[in-house]
């Protein structure tokens, strides 16, 4: 299999992995002159400049003492470098299509393989701030318990707005997901606690753990979510109770 290099080509403020036509024309082994072989392989198949490739100019051989020949390249996106080595109908052509096929599914591994990588190191960034911040190191500890904001801000001592915006800070920083709790408001409450809801496994444990009998505190314990959490999941139990049934 013929693997050709790579070049990283500037399309639009993105760097697009290309082929150099030069590089694919010998690898091919194509007995016509190079600048005639690419000028036809791009008129027959219209392909678009600057789209399908992207051509560059730079200074070629010496002629005389100061005369330059202009060297023109053509960098082809793999898809375009694709298609010509196929034209080519021969076994070389097809063997250049199959090493093309390799280095596009490499590199489809490759951007996930980044991403994590990248969102790991800010993720390790994020918690050394966080490690740096007494407020964000409490408020973190009782946002995963499931308090409300009022609940939170008077264990550290902030005014509601002020746990708010650390809440926020925290939020744009990945540390939390902070979103308006659905189940306060459904219930007709204010939801001054701003915390994400309850999943549906949660509820159900909650209900299940009223119905067995145990009191509001000992459910708080189990589930590890506050008073208000708790006191709205029943509530809107007791009401669907007595509409369908007992499902919410």
């Amino acid at each position: 299999m013929i693997n050709l290099p790579l070049v990283q080509t500037a399309s639009h403020g993105e760097n697009l992995s290309t082929i150099n036509a030069r590089d694919l024309y010998n690898a091919l082994e194509v007995p016509t002159k190079f600048t005639t072989w690419i000028e036809r392989r791009i008129d027959s198949m219209g392909f678009i400049e600057d789209q399908d490739y992207f051509p560059k100019v730079g200074n070629g051989k010496t002629l005389g003492f100061s005369r330059f020949t202009e060297k023109k390249e053509y960098f082809l996106t793999l898809d375009m470098a694709k298609h010509i080595a196929l034209m080519e109908n021969n076994a070389k052509g097809r063997e250049i299509r199959t090493g093309l096929i390799e280095a596009e599914r490499q590199l489809r591994e490759e951007v996930p393989a980044l991403v994590r990588s990248l969102q790991k190191q800010n993720k390790q960034l994020m918690q050394a701030v966080a490690a740096n911040n007494d407020d964000y190191q409490h408020l973190l500890r009782y946002f995963e318990l499931g308090l409300t904001v009022a609940e939170m801000a008077k264990l550290v001592d902030k005014s509601d707005s002020a746990t708010r915006t650390c809440l926020k800070q925290m939020t744009a920083l990945g540390l939390i997901n902070y979103q308006p709790n659905l189940l306060l408001s459904k219930a007709g409450k204010k939801g001054k606690g701003g915390i994400a809801a309850l999943t549906a496994d949660e509820k159900h444990t909650i209900c299940q753990l009223h119905q067995q009998g145990y009191s509001n505190k000992q459910i708080r314990e189990q589930v590890g979510r506050s008073r208000t959490a708790v006191q709205c999941v029943l509530k809107a139990y007791r009401e669907s109770e007595q509409n369908v049934g007992g499902s919410i």
